[in-house]
């Protein structure tokens, strides 16, 4: 339900996703940072296909509006990061060793800029609102 300063009024939150969801979330996922990681992975195709294989979906807080996934954050917790150990090799098997070497470059290079949690705390490593909620208060809730 929305109010009429349209802002979602009933936002439910849930801990963890579904493998279900997956594809979802990656194609939100996406969504939200296409543009930081279009230079490491050029094809959106290949993007989402690395989304679905590296997002550590027990780490993911989904915000539902009417049962729709509106939104979705993606925790880190001391030193267990949201994304899956194996995104390395997810990134290699889905690029090749060429591409891979080059996307890697990349990821390293906005790892750096990332904060780092200090035990014990969690923060936010990433959030995403669909463009069909954006502004309407769910990525402030």
């Amino acid at each position: 339900m929305m109010t009429s300063d349209n802002k979602a009024s009933n936002i439910e939150f849930r801990y963890g996703l579904l493998e279900s969801q997956l594809s979802e979330v990656a194609e939100l996922f996406d969504q939200g940072f296409s543009a930081k990681f279009k230079f490491a992975i050029r094809n959106r195709e290949l993007r989402i296909n690395f989304w679905r294989g590296v997002l550590n979906t027990e780490q993911i807080l989904g915000a539902y509006v009417n049962e729709n996934l509106a939104g979705i954050a993606l925790l880190t917790f001391e030193n267990k990061s949201g994304f899956l150990p194996s995104a390395r090799k997810t990134l290699f098997k889905v690029l090749g060793l060429r591409k891979g070497l080059r996307a890697a470059l990349y990821f390293v290079l906005f790892s750096k800029l990332d904060f780092k949690a200090k035990n014990p705390s969690a923060y936010i490593e990433a959030i995403c609102v669909s463009k069909d909620f954006q502004g309407k208060g769910i990525g402030s809730s």
